[in-house]
């Protein structure tokens, strides 16, 4: 029955909106037939795991072989039931072992006659003990074919302990930093642009200057170049002494970096890349020697540590460490040298673009006793692609670089530079070593200016001046630190690129702007009667530094300056070239207007509707360009499949959607760490994606240029007031991919357009009515509504330091969760609240968003839970802290989600979501197969495990060493040796190409773990 049921759904599939599977289900196993299921988690990669209800096991199936239960097989009797041998704590022998030749007979096929003794309600399990086989007359079985299993060997605690490598590479930076200092000549009270290259946290990282990065991009592509003519059996460094200078592969771009080896491995060593700061494990075809024109340079980055701030209990949290690896990446920093330590750099930060003082982290962390003031920072602009506004030009260096300022603000920072040369005329304030944002007297004007300093030499200090973009050289006597008072205005220049990739006329320039250019521009806008308009299309950066791509206006005849330039024939539109690429990162996708004007009427297709009145559409002249993007994202996608290694941009991303298609989205972290969620730039819906699902768009691809093709826009006669829920399913029921007339009203600042939306046939204005629908707010649930979302934390962890505990919710060795012994007191505590819940307020609308931490009815668990919801779109996930596994209902469910007690808050969560440690799976697909998913899940269930934290790798996980009954999981791999030989006979002379590269690496991680002896 089941198969004829499935069979006819799967023609039916490509028709229909995926079903709401429920918890049981029709499966299609491994041998092509069907069976009934239990569906556990969430899908992970396209992929569920199901219980076999009537069989007793586990398999992960694809989601395309899962289907609904058909009614009439729930009330069928479930066939199989868990069963322990009642024997196993009989003390004689004998019977032991007949017991076991019994079981592994029916194992091979046999039936058993079985007499049930007994039901443990806690396990679930039926105490069973074996009457017989057939007719009693048992073979010795031949042994069962084990499992697929991991590599074990025995591993001392002083190999299990990080210090030993940690002394040496304590050394190894030591000697670095000597030979850095030299070609740097950087000192104590140094000033200089750099930027941070790694982050472990705010009390080590590590920072390459401006002054030699052009000179390290040069030697990694001299790098490269050398590297891409070596074989892969060619130049490898062999028995390699700790200290040897060496060039190694690092996994995630698949390039070669200098390196010195830390520590030696059976398979491979432990490199750290010098000019980086990294520590990596790499096998040892990957390590080759470095050639002299490489080893006579300086490393160029070196260890830093940020002043006086240290973490609260002496470990940095996820949390910090990661905030502080968002506020100082990717980005020019002014780097202040406070101290200078045997192995690090004692340094102060200030951000140069957003000027946000990095020790904004301090607001989790102790500062020191000494009272200091706080550096003063500087608030930034929110400027964003669509933005459209009256701006004035400050600064012109070329079309390629100018700063421009808001008009509207133009007033206000007239106010604040009279309060400027009143104050600073007749006050005196020491601006103190730490401080980088200032007030400078410029030399030209005999002015003080809101400025920043870049750096400082020999009593002499270059500084922006923050309000008008361009940098002065001033005597460092013509500085003073900033009053507070004056910080309240944003910093009011912003640097900006004209619009469309133009470049000199004049090739004897070598690509600068020659002199004649940049007065032409200067002439068009400093000449101009009327005011300009700057509209953002996109962002990029450049060298480090921020850029907005700009069209300026002219606002009395709405002329392009672009264009005006063009018709000078002065630059010239190219394609943008590959040295263009390499120095342009784009950090968001082009927007366009597409010429749209107040009075414009436009035939358009609605693709999303955000709010009753708020929806995105598409233009129906746009329809062939649409049509066009599509097919690249086609042919994008099916190369990025096949090519993993291309240099990509983070946040610019191709997801899958529920259709199967790929569309480009930009992509942020959320709550779930298997999950993004993607914002469909072309469409303007927002969804949660498997990482699996979502791939990061090459520096070098069209789709990057091509403009985003959802429309914003609000609907001009549509209240804005609060509205019942069946507001907005009236409107996708009404427009939504409907062809319809809209009527242009205006153009907001932010891209977006004001319009009237009509019907193309009736000419009837599309809008809900707001008199029937506006919602009554309740006192009582507006109070509840403007608290605090609900949160629960983690108990403090100690690094390194051995926690006895067990596990739970095991799926692989990259998604487990272990629960501590300190913490069943808790766990106890917490069950007896639930059984004596009393009655709760249900959870506000306003705080269904992740990270809101509840009480949840499970179903798996039958009872009150505690979860914190990791998203809540059309599905709400959540997780079960104590537990810790997932489970997702539908939205509209989440009504019977419950606030936390009072009493329960304050009670830590008692799983931690782990990774363990050094390994990866084999298979090229980047997946664990089913026989290591279980063997791994064998290896933890019912052990006393030992537990070493090692390293916080998100606000949600933690990497983890474990003892199993005093055995290390982390030596293993699920390579034979053989298995490992016959892969290295199948390429003669391979060259170094970059899958082949990926499996050593794969196969180093996995099975060389066991420590050479030095």
């Amino acid at each position: 029955m089941l198969a004829t049921v499935n069979e006819s759904r799967i023609k039916e599939r490509n028709q229909k909106t995926p079903e709401n599977l429920g918890l049981l289900c029709s499966v299609k196993g491994k041998d092509g037939k069907w069976y009934r299921g239990y569906v556990q988690f969430l899908p992970v990669n396209s992929q569920l795991r199901v219980l076999f209800i009537d069989y007793g096991f586990f398999e992960s199936v694809n989601v395309e072989n899962v289907y609904g239960l058909p009614p009439d097989l729930f009330s069928t009797t479930i066939m199989a039931f868990p069963c322990s041998l009642s024997s196993l704590s009989d003390e004689d022998e004998a019977v032991k072992t007949q017991q076991l030749n019994f079981l592994k007979a029916g194992l091979l096929g046999r039936v058993l006659d079985v007499e049930i003794r007994g039901f443990d309600k806690e396990q679930h399990l039926y105490s069973i003990t074996v009457i017989g086989v057939e007719d009693n007359n048992v073979k010795e079985p031949e042994p069962i074919q084990e499992l697929p299993s991991m590599i074990i060997e025995s591993v001392s605690k002083e190999d299990l302990s990080p210090q030993c490598g940690y002394l040496y590479n304590e050394t190894i930076m030591g000697k670095a930093m000597c030979k850095t200092l030299e070609a740097e000549g950087i000192h104590v009270n140094s000033v200089f642009v750099g930027f941070v290259v790694h982050v472990q946290n705010p009390s080590h990282f590590w920072i390459r200057t401006e002054k030699r990065n052009d000179e390290f991009e040069e030697m990694t592509m001299k790098m490269a170049d050398t590297f891409s003519q070596i074989k892969l059996d060619e130049d490898v460094l062999l028995k390699p002494a700790l200290g040897t200078l060496c060039c190694a592969v690092y996994e995630e771009d698949m390039h070669f970096y200098r390196g010195v080896v830390t520590d030696t491995y059976k398979h491979g060593s432990e490199v750290l890349f010098i000019d980086f700061g990294n520590i990596e494990k790499v096998p040892h075809k990957l390590i080759k020697k470095m050639p002299e024109t490489f080893a006579n340079k300086s490393a160029y980055a070196f260890c830093c540590t940020l002043v006086n701030v240290f973490p609260l209990d002496e470990i940095w949290t996820c949390i910090t460490s990661d905030f502080f690896r968002q506020a100082v990446s990717n980005k020019p920093l002014l780097v202040h040298v406070v101290q200078m330590r045997k192995n690090k750099f004692v340094v102060d930060l200030h951000d140069m673009e957003k000027q946000l003082h990095c020790e904004k982290v301090g607001k989790t962390c102790k500062i020191e006793t000494e009272k200091v003031q706080a550096p003063a920072s500087f608030k930034a602009l929110n400027i964003k692609p669509g933005c459209n506004l009256a701006v004035i030009c400050s600064y012109i260096k070329s079309p390629s670089e100018f700063w421009c300022q808001p008009l509207d603000k133009h007033l206000a920072l007239k106010e604040l530079m009279d309060e400027l040369q009143q104050y600073y005329s007749t006050h005196s304030v020491p601006l103190n070593s730490r401080g980088s944002c200032c007030i400078a007297k410029s030399p030209q004007d005999g002015r003080w200016y809101r400025a920043f300093v870049i750096e400082i030499q020999k009593s002499h200090a270059r500084v922006m001046l923050v309000d008008y973009g361009f940098t002065i050289q001033i005597k460092e006597q013509n500085l003073e630190a900033i009053m507070p008072e004056y910080l309240y205005l944003e910093a009011q220049a912003f640097r900006c690129s004209l619009n469309n990739p133009i470049k000199p006329a004049d090739p004897e320039n070598s690509g600068d702007w020659s002199p004649a250019v940049c007065k032409e521009l200067k002439d068009l806008v400093f000449n101009s009667t009327s005011a300009l308009r700057c509209e953002v299309t996109q962002l990029y950066v450049k060298f480090q530094g921020l850029y907005n791509v700009v069209e300026l206006y002219d606002t009395q005849t709405q002329q392009s300056l672009t264009n005006l330039l063009f018709k000078q024939s002065v630059p010239r539109e190219e394609p943008i070239s590959a040295m263009q690429l390499s120095t342009m990162i784009p950090e968001s996708f082009v927007y366009s207007s597409h010429d749209l004007r107040p009075g414009n009427e436009e035939q358009v297709y609605i693709t999303h509707v955000s709010s009753q009145c708020e929806i995105y559409c598409h233009l129906e002249r746009n329809t062939e360009m649409i049509e066009e993007l599509e097919n690249k994202i086609s042919d994008e996608s099916e190369k990025l499949m096949q090519d993993s290694t291309t240099a990509v941009v983070r946040k610019l991303s191709l997801a899958k959607y529920f259709d199967g298609k790929w569309y480009r989205g930009l992509a942020h972290p959320v709550q779930s760490p298997l999950h993004l969620g993607v914002f469909f730039v072309d469409y303007g819906n927002t969804n949660i994606s498997e990482k699996t699902h979502v791939m990061c768009i090459p520096r070098d691809s069209d789709l990057l240029y091509t403009p985003m093709q959802a429309v914003k826009c609000h609907l001009a006669s549509v209240s804005k007031e609060k509205l019942c829920s069946d507001v907005r399913e009236w409107l996708d029921g009404a427009i939504l991919n409907k062809q319809l007339r809209v009527v242009v009203i205006g153009k907001r600042e932010d891209g977006s357009f004001d319009v009237e939306l009509f019907d193309g046939d009736q000419n009837e204005e599309m809008v809900p009515s707001t008199a029937e629908t506006r919602i009554e707010e309740v006192e009582g649930e507006f109070n509840l509504c403007t608290s605090p979302p609900q949160q629960l934390f983690f108990a403090p962890i100690d690094i390194d330091k051995a926690y006895s505990g067990f596990a739970a919710a095991v799926t692989t060795p990259c998604e487990f969760c272990i629960v501590l012994e300190d913490l069943l007191l808790v766990m106890n505590k917490v069950s007896l609240i639930l059984d004596d819940l009393p009655e709760q307020m249900s959870l506000p609308v306003a705080h269904l968003v992740p990270g809101t931490c509840c009480l949840f009815k499970s179903h798996t668990k039958n009872k009150w839970c505690r979860a914190e919801i990791a998203d809540a779109d059309t599905t709400a996930v959540l997780n079960l802290v104590d537990y810790g596994h997932y489970e997702g209902i539908p939205y509209e469910d989440c009504s019977k989600l419950k606030r936390l007690p009072e009493e329960m808050r304050n009670l830590p969560k008692v799983t931690y979501p782990c990774i363990l440690r050094g390994v990866k799976p084999v298979g090229a697909d980047g997946q664990w197969t089913d026989g290591a998913a279980v063997f791994f899940q064998q290896s933890l269930y019912q052990k006393n495990l030992q537990i070493f934290f090692r390293e916080c790798v998100s606000n949600t996980h933690w990497k983890v060493d474990i003892l199993a009954e005093g055995i290390s999981l982390n030596v293993f791999s699920f390579f034979s040796t053989k298995a490992y030989l016959q892969y290295l006979k199948t390429p003669s002379t391979v060259n170094l190409t970059n899958d082949f590269l990926q499996q050593e690496i794969i196969y180093f991680q996995q099975s060389c773990c066991q420590k050479r002896k030095s």
